[in-house]
């Protein structure tokens, strides 16, 4: 049976803007919880939005955030879907 873990990402999103000037303010820390698709030393990929296969408890990944290991603040692991 496959691991499907949950975490919760705390991370910091760059600040953007479409005028000419960036804003003078910084965007607090974004909180995104999710099914873990990757991990690895470059990023983590998060699914939001999943296809759920119970006959073998597999996922198919429909939306999500590659977050940059660099904006990462912290991680909280919540558990694993599937386990019994």
């Amino acid at each position: 049976m496959n691991k499907n873990l949950i975490k919760a990402v705390l991370w910091n999103d760059a600040a953007y803007s479409n005028l000419d000037k960036l804003p003078d303010f910084v965007p607090p820390p974004r909180l995104t919880v999710g099914l873990i698709i990757e991990d690895n030393k470059e990023f983590i990929n998060i699914a939001m939005n999943v296809y759920y296969y119970s006959d073998d408890n597999t996922i198919d990944q429909i939306d999500g955030f590659l977050i940059p290991k660099n904006t990462i603040i912290s991680i909280k692991e919540i558990g694993d879907y599937g386990s019994k």
